[in-house]
């Protein structure tokens, strides 16, 4: 018991919310590993309880960067306003991923959209994490904490990583080398104990606690680090940008786009450009690199227009192709890329609070259900597989569907409209065709091997 409460005094010392939260993210993790392996019964077959569990353990894995944020904002601020703007804001969050996933996970369709929805709040968590305590503090101490946070974080990752595979080799040798078998169960076990525990709890251990200005450090960054981020990721970016502009140039001569693969590229090197920015803005004085200072200086000028033209060829793509969450979310990571290039290539503030500021703009966009990624997709791949549908006389003038009718069409036809049809059936939203037929037919009749046979496709 006294030990316990020794944990539980240091615990109250560091930061002792997101550290419970990360405890029972890692105990339920842990825990619903052992009843799946045992097949306990009234948890696999319950779908009711099996949620719960899966959204008690979510919910507590969300929690943890907005109670990380809540309390060093506290521990800064105590009773001042940021401290109710941290406040609502996780509630928010949290409240945002409570209907997603006890209201929308009644059905197929609700649960992938409750997917989606959970990783973008997750990606808004960490974002809003890292500027809301700091929105009255000065830029220079805002970079600060993020940078020593980010260290730490970075070498949790490691170290956690470094224990994963010298445990998992060690067992697998002992596996390989020895009459003794280990089964798969003990490595799954292994992973969760190290990247689920050990990698949350070392992280939180390891932070500082942020208090006032005067004691807030400059991060300490480690040689490796600063060696890898000026002497290899500096150079690889600024020879990835010239390389793209000399393949778009090889192929501009030939009015053709490249291929669309080029986008993911591109949108690679541009967040490599931000992340060096965000690392390199307040550090180039330190270094006195010229080259950090040549980039500082010029790269946001050359990212605008390899960025358009990546827009441009994205848009022209979707214009043909459809939308899909995936490209959707593209799309908008080439926007907020160009806005924040746009903004310190103008700027004189160049304030490096832009980038986590705008990033969580554009995912609360994508949480309205109108633009949403889910939402989008479904109307432009529905949309698309009409006007397919209708070029090939498919669908009559008269808006419904061409029965008793073998269509002759091509190959690659029938692979898009089966590929479209496919989207729509992992969307559950296969009960838009059914105004399209004939005669009355419930949705729920509306099957893919059902709609191939009335629509004349083998």
């Amino acid at each position: 018991m006294n030990f316990l409460n020794l944990i539980n005094s240091y615990i109250i010392k560091k930061y002792p919310l997101p550290i419970y939260a990360s405890i029972i993210w890692f105990v339920i993790a842990f825990t619903l590993l052992f009843f799946q392996q045992a097949q306990f019964s009234f948890v696999v077959k319950n779908s009711s309880i099996e949620q719960l569990i899966s959204f008690v353990s979510n919910f507590s894995k969300l929690s943890i960067p907005l109670l990380l944020m809540c309390t060093v904002t506290f521990h800064r601020f105590k009773k001042d306003s940021l401290t109710i703007i941290a406040g609502l804001t996780t509630g928010i969050i949290l409240l945002l991923y409570t209907i997603d996933a006890l209201l929308l996970n009644s059905s197929h369709v609700s649960e992938l959209l409750a997917k989606q929805h959970e990783f973008i709040l997750m990606l808004l968590s960490i974002a809003v994490m890292t500027f809301i305590p700091f929105l009255k503090s000065s830029m220079r101490e805002f970079w600060v904490v993020n940078n020593i946070m980010f260290v730490k974080l970075l070498k949790a990752l490691i170290v956690s990583f470094i224990m994963l595979l010298a445990t998992t080799g060690l067992l697998f040798s002992i596996d390989l080398f020895s009459s003794i078998i280990i089964d798969f169960f003990i490595y799954k076990c292994i992973f969760i104990i190290f990247m689920y525990g050990f990698f949350s709890l070392y992280f939180l251990f390891s932070m500082p606690i942020f208090l006032k200005q005067k004691e807030v450090l400059e991060p300490k960054f480690p040689k490796f680090y600063l060696l890898f981020t000026t002497g290899y990721l500096l150079p690889l970016t600024i020879i990835g940008i010239g390389g793209m502009y000399a393949y778009f140039f090889l192929h501009v001569i030939y009015f053709v786009w490249p291929p669309i693969e080029v986008v993911l590229l591109f949108l690679l090197v541009a967040n490599l450009v931000i992340f060096l920015m965000f690392q390199f803005e307040l550090l180039a004085s330190q270094l006195k690199n010229k080259l950090v200072t040549l980039f500082l200086k010029y790269i946001c000028f050359s990212i605008i227009p390899l960025g358009s033209l990546c827009l441009v060829q994205l848009i022209n793509f979707l214009n043909k192709e459809g939308f899909t969450e995936f490209w959707y979310s593209m799309a908008w990571g080439i926007v907020w890329i160009l806005g924040v290039c746009l903004y310190f290539s103008f700027s004189k503030i160049r304030d490096i609070r832009i980038i986590p500021i705008t990033l969580s703009v554009i995912l609360c966009i994508l949480l309205i259900p109108p633009i949403s990624p889910f939402s989008v997709s479904i109307r432009s791949q529905y949309n698309h597989l009409i006007q397919e549908l209708k070029a090939n006389n498919i669908i009559g003038s008269d808006e419904l569907i061409i029965l008793d009718k073998r269509h002759e069409i091509s190959q690659m036809t029938q692979e898009k409209i089966k590929a479209r049809i496919y989207f729509l059936n992992q969307h559950n939203h296969l009960k838009l065709f059914q105004k399209y037929y004939p005669y009355p037919i419930d949705e729920q009749s509306i099957s893919v091997q059902r709609l191939w046979q009335d629509l004349g496709i083998n």
